[in-house]
């Protein structure tokens, strides 16, 4: 271990704080136990397997920085990468381990920013896998992270399912609890799959996935076989499910079975069939049983689930144009209590929404010339089949305990495309139950084309503006998949945006009020 400084004979006990891991030592080595503790600086002790008087007694004190922790937990045979069956895409990370490794080894492998170079990452999944071998796997290459589990070698059965979460300081991992999760940018949650092989029960699998804040998979995942009595060539037997069938089951990838649903909607179960092969370029493209179909049966099943599926909705649901046509109409007996406006169902279903009250705040904050509201319009989110196109205002008259106007729920659309005619039916609506709404003086969007050119086409004497928030998401996120960080991302968000506090007298980048302020800004 080359990275470690080695010092006999110091004192260490005034030095530790706590035990944050520990290590199982080699059987043929003299030492029994590796704890990985914290002090000053981070530390090894190490402990030897027997000692005269049974107590403790440490041998060597061994220090490193926390930039060698990630290569700490480099591979076996750093000096020569093997190959999964001579597959140059398929490297082998461990051999002949049949120790799982614990959560935080595994978090240290795939967060290492050595890993992508170490051409120790594979782009294929393993198949027929026949002895304890460990993967690294980048699941850019799959359509689906758990395309990794159809390894061809018959039928798994699940044993569990562990979830951890870590946070990220300079360049050290550190646990930490569920409580977090979503509240930090550096914060990952690792979500850990334990299976065992239904015939085989001496061979087990383990699949590790590490998530960012906002639920997106990371770039790396970890896969482990463990042949626990040997090296074996596994034969699948048939699932079991069928009675009758004796053939070997070899499960379908997720993304398979996920487009194979798609077009049985629309396609009989043999031409799915036929058009899945096509789109993956032919019997000669196809490197694994599951990246096809197993059979024509499989997509008579999926075609069969779809439709019971689809019945049990229907039976179920009342037609939702038939409902929200009712409550329109039960509305329009006090027109002080209108909130569905305007319904539309061809080409597609339109419902614009909006109480009186909406509207004349609108007209209130967002038309006065003296002081004025930006009237925010975001697509937020998808209620099933439905977009919900928002649009928000400040009200001017409140302060909230920040000493910030409140933001205020403003006139709504649901509809089913984004096209420049779906949201242009809300603001000709507002227009059309109030014109003096005609003078909206600013409106902010995320930049998208469509919906902008509707919106400046109802508010001529609007102003465009890009919603700084969306920039700013836009830019967080391009900063941490550039692994900038910390100071450094706080400085260039800074330089941007400008800084927080009001006493700060920097101009930022989007204050520019013309391109010659704007280069002299970035050039300061």
């Amino acid at each position: 271990m080359q990275m470690f400084k080695t010092a006999f004979g110091l004192c260490v006990e005034g030095d530790l704080q706590e035990i944050i891991h520990v290590l199982s030592s080699p059987e043929n080595s003299p030492v029994k136990s590796i704890f990985l503790v914290t002090s000053f600086s981070l530390t090894f002790v190490l402990r030897p397997r027997h000692s005269e008087d049974n107590k403790t007694k440490v041998l060597q004190y061994m220090s490193y920085n926390s930039e060698e922790l990630a290569s700490s937990n480099s591979s076996d045979d750093d000096d020569h990468i093997k190959y999964y069956d001579d597959n140059a895409a398929l490297p082998i990370y461990y051999s002949g381990r049949n120790r799982g490794l614990d959560v935080d080894e595994i978090v240290n492998i795939l967060l290492s920013p050595d890993l992508a170079t170490s051409q120790k990452v594979a782009t294929e999944k393993p198949v027929a896998v026949s002895r304890s071998v460990a993967f690294v796997l980048d699941i850019r290459h799959f359509k689906d992270v758990k395309d990794v589990l159809a390894d061809s070698l018959g039928v798994w059965t699940s044993t569990g399912t562990k979830t951890a979460y870590c946070i990220q300081d300079n360049s050290r991992f550190i646990m930490t609890n569920a409580n977090n999760y979503g509240n930090d940018d550096d914060i990952f949650k690792i979500e850990r799959r334990f299976f065992k092989h239904k015939v085989e029960q001496d061979v087990k699998k383990n699949l590790t996935v590490i998530k960012n804040r906002d639920g997106s998979p990371h770039h790396y995942c970890y896969l482990q076989y463990q042949f626990t009595s040997g090296e074996k060539k596994i034969k699948p037997q048939p699932h079991g499910n069928a009675s009758v069938s004796t053939r070997p089951f070899k499960p379908s990838e997720a993304s398979t079975k996920t487009r194979l649903k798609q077009l049985v909607q629309t396609s009989t179960p043999k031409a799915a069939v036929d058009l899945l092969l096509e789109e993956k370029g032919g019997i000669e493209n196809i490197s694994s049983a599951g990246e096809f179909a197993r059979d024509r049966q499989q997509a008579a099943n999926f075609r069969r689930g779809v439709k019971e599926k689809a019945n049990r909705v229907s039976s179920s649901c009342p037609d939702p144009l038939v409902a929200v046509m009712d409550k329109c109409k039960m509305e329009q007996r006090d027109p002080k209590l209108v909130f569905i406006r305007e319904i539309s169902s061809a080409p597609e279903l339109l419902v614009v929404l909006a109480t009186n009250y909406q509207l004349a705040e609108v007209k209130r904050f967002c038309t006065n010339p003296s002081r004025f509201s930006v009237l925010g319009v975001d697509v937020t989110f998808n209620i099933g089949e439905f977009y919900v196109c928002l649009t928000t205002y400040r009200d001017l008259m409140l302060k909230t305990k920040a000493g910030i106007h409140p933001v205020m729920l403003g006139p709504i659309l649901l509809h089913q495309r984004k096209l420049f005619s779906s949201y242009h039916s809300l603001p000709s609506t507002m227009i059309r139950l109030d014109p003096d709404l005609r003078g909206v003086l600013a409106f902010g969007t995320d930049g998208e084309i469509a919906l902008s050119q509707a919106f400046e086409s109802c508010f001529p004497f609007a102003l465009h503006l890009l919603c700084d928030m969306h920039m700013e998401d836009t830019i967080t996120s391009k900063l941490r998949e550039l692994r900038i960080r910390g100071s450094d991302s706080q400085q260039y968000m800074s330089d941007i945006f400008g800084q927080r506090n009001e006493a700060s007298s920097k101009k930022s980048l989007v204050e520019s009020s013309s391109r010659e302020e704007f280069v002299k800004r970035l050039e300061a």
